[in-house]
Formats: structure tokens, sequence, C-alpha cells
């Protein structure tokens, strides 16, 4: 129920700030406890958004979406829907009646947990052909605005209190001398974002949730992802089975954890002979 009531035993379900109850006829829902996340939005959410806006016919469904995301996120959503289509954006506390409701199947998956190696994974399970489907739909609308922010070589930064970077600040150095753009990107709007990485040849990041745009990227780009050091592999699978359906060369430079525990937003560092391998890849073959 995403966060909207409280199931505490198997008869009984207490929602959450009961007298706020709105009431509607007949419905859709795109609602999810994870829509705030770029990644999950952007692959999971905004997918099937774009097949409901394709293939409905029926004007009288009202679209459910989670309100007060980031602005960026209703730039995407402005340019999948239809004009005249019927939204209600729904507040966390506020509670939903509707007589009809309609789901659309999942067409993405992310396992949040450990990959036991013996065991089959689940980890990044996407529905490519609706990916590439909607890449190109947004490419195609924002055409004509692909001619700025036309960086062959970027690194882009991370500045956030989870999976930090320690040492980004001197790899920002070393880049900046060999050519690369550094980019913020949590600064820039959504069409920017997409500019970014369709005009791109070479993009290094920390791992996260930006990593999405990469299905708007050419697919002779070269990715190197720092990412910390992840135990049974859990988070190495999933970028490359996003993008599995262009022909995208990732590369991992794992660093090495900060701290006692190796927890899931643990911060690192990329030791300086794998700073030096990285820049020497790039250079002996890009």
């Amino acid at each position: 129920m995403q966060g909207r009531c409280l199931i505490p035993g198997r008869n009984k379900i207490v929602w959450f700030k009961e007298k706020k109850i709105k009431k509607v006829n007949e419905a859709i829902s795109f609602l999810d406890s994870c829509s705030f996340n770029y990644a999950h939005w952007m692959l999971e959410i905004i997918p099937k958004i774009y097949l409901f806006s394709k293939f409905n016919k029926n004007k009288n469904i009202v679209m459910l979406i989670d309100n007060n995301l980031h602005k960026n996120f209703y730039e995407i959503l402005n340019l999948i829907i239809k004009k005249n289509s019927r939204v209600i954006y729904v507040n966390k506390d506020e509670c939903i009646y509707v007589n009809k409701l309609h789901i659309i199947s999942s067409v993405g998956y992310s396992h949040h947990g450990p990959i036991i190696p013996s065991k089959k994974h689940k980890h990044g399970i996407y529905n490519h052909k609706v990916i590439k489907e909607l890449s190109r739909f947004i490419l195609n609308r924002i055409h004509k605005n692909l001619v700025n922010y036309n960086y062959k070589k970027i690194f882009l930064i991370r500045k956030t209190k989870k999976r930090n970077l320690i040492n980004q600040k001197k790899l920002e150095n070393i880049l900046q001398r060999k050519g690369f753009k550094i980019i913020d990107i949590n600064k820039l709007n959504f069409y920017e974002q997409v500019k970014i990485f369709r005009n791109a040849s070479i993009i290094i990041s920390v791992v996260g949730a930006i990593n999405a745009n990469l299905i708007f990227a050419k697919n002779n780009v070269k990715y190197f992802g720092l990412v910390r050091n992840i135990n049974f592999g859990d988070g190495y699978y999933f970028w490359p089975s996003v993008v599995s359906f262009k022909n995208i060369i990732i590369n991992f430079v794992v660093g090495k954890n900060i701290g006692l525990f190796n927890s899931t937003h643990s911060s690192f560092y990329i030791e300086n002979f794998k700073i030096k391998k990285m820049l020497d890849i790039i250079e002996r073959n890009y």
C-alpha cells in the first residue's frame, strides 16, 4: 500500500489520517513507494505511464501519481502524458477510495538484497523493448534541443550523504587535466541531463540513480562506474542488465570501503593504482 496504510494483522488495515479520503469513480494507480528515486521513476514507473498513455482509449480513467516529487520527474511526465489526461497527484498522507481501480503489470523489477552466487538472481529484470521505445520517444520529442552540452568526455560528480566517494575532488582535478568536463548532474534539468548523456563518448561517474540516463546514450559510449566494494556482486549486474539492449561497454572501478561496517550506503574511495589503470585503459583504447 506504498506507505499509506498499516497492516497489523491478517484481517485488519489501519489507514493513516483517515479523514483525508478522496473518492474517485475509476482510476489507474501509478503510486509507488520508490517514486522519489530517479532510477525507479525512470525505469519502472514512467514506462508504465508511457504504455497507458499510448494505448488507453477510456477518457474517464483518472491517473493516480505521487505528489511532491522532484521537478525533473514532472518534466519527464509532461513529455509522456497527453494534455487532456486526467491526473490526481496524491500526497503520502492521502487516501483514495476508487470504485473501479486499474493496475498495469510491472515492466521492471529490482531486487534489493545480496545475490547469492549459487542461486538465480532477480536483479535488474527489465522489459527492454519498452525501455528502448520509451527512450526513442523522449529523444524524438526533445531532438531539436540536443545541440548544447556537447561534451565528449564527462565526469559526473555526486554530492550526497550516502555512498560518498571521499577522494572525488582529487579525481576531479586529475580528469580535468585529461580533458574531462566535470558536471554536477543534480543541478541540471531533465532536458539538460539527456543532452549530456546523448552527446558523450566517455562517461565516468559514481554509480547511482542518475545512471538511468544511460538509456539515452549512444550505442558506442564507454562507461566507467565508480562503485564501493559490494559483497556477493549485488549491484554489479544491475546497470549492464538495464542497458543490455544497447551496445554500451560497462566498466566498474571497485573502490575500498570506509568504516567498520559494509552497509549499502557506505562511503568509499578509489585507490591511486586503480585511477591510473582506468586512465591507462581510456588513453590506450579510446
